[in-house]
C-alpha cells in the first residue's frame, strides 16, 4: 500500500513539473478567473489569455492556433452578440469557434510570461441563450487539430487548454483547470 502511495505521489509531482503553455479563457486580464453568470441585456468581457514559463516560450509569442468548444455562437438580436477582438494584430485566419490561427509580427508578453490575446464582448439577448453550467473548452483547431503558441525562434510548442464555465451552479467546482472536454457540468456530474 505504501508503495502505491508513494508511486501515486511521484507521479502528480512529475506531472506539476512538466508545465506546458496555458490559453485560458478568463473574466479578468489576470487570468485568474474561469467563470461567470450572466444576465439577459448586460454586456461583459471575457478574455484570452496565454500563460508560460520562459523555458517553455523563448522571448514570447508570434502566433497561436486553437479553437473554444462549446462556446456561445454569434446568433444576433434577440438570442445573444459575441465579437472578438484580436490584439495588437490583424493576422487572423478562421474563428474562435472551428480553428483560430492568429500571428503577431513581434513576440507579444515576453519575459512577463504572459499575453492577452483577445477580447471577446459578449452580450446576452435570450436568458436561455447560454445554459446554466455551460463548459467551453480550449480545445484543439479543427484545421490543424492543434493546440499551441508559437515563440519568437518560430518553435512550435504544445499548450494546455483550460475550461471556463457559464452560470456555474455548484462554485466553487468551476474553478480554473486543464479542460478535460466540451461538456455541461450536469452532464459530467451524472456520470458519478
Amino acid at each position: 500500500m505504501k508503495k502505491l502511495l508513494i508511486s501515486s505521489l511521484l507521479l502528480l509531482v512529475a506531472m506539476s513539473v512538466s508545465a506546458e503553455p496555458i490559453i485560458g479563457i478568463y473574466t479578468d486580464e489576470l487570468g485568474t478567473t474561469c467563470e461567470i453568470n450572466t444576465t439577459p441585456y448586460v454586456q461583459f468581457n471575457l478574455y484570452l489569455v496565454a500563460t508560460w514559463t520562459g523555458d517553455e516560450v523563448f522571448g514570447g509569442m508570434t502566433a497561436t492556433e486553437f479553437k473554444l468548444d462549446n462556446f456561445p455562437t454569434n446568433d444576433g438580436y434577440p438570442i445573444g452578440t459575441v465579437t472578438v477582438i484580436a490584439n495588437d494584430t490583424d493576422l487572423i485566419i478562421g474563428d474562435i469557434w472551428t480553428d483560430w490561427s492568429v500571428a503577431w509580427s513581434e513576440p507579444q508578453g515576453g519575459t512577463r510570461s504572459m499575453f492577452t490575446m483577445a477580447t471577446i464582448e459578449i452580450l446576452p439577448f435570450d436568458a436561455g441563450w447560454i445554459g446554466a453550467d455551460q463548459v467551453t473548452v480550449v480545445a484543439p483547431g479543427d484545421d490543424c487539430s492543434c493546440l499551441v503558441i508559437v515563440d519568437a525562434n518560430f518553435d512550435i510548442v504544445d499548450a494546455v487548454g483550460y475550461q471556463f464555465t457559464f452560470n456555474c451552479s455548484t462554485a466553487p467546482d468551476c474553478a480554473c483547470s486543464v479542460a478535460v472536454g466540451p461538456s455541461t457540468w450536469s452532464s459530467v456530474k451524472a456520470l458519478f
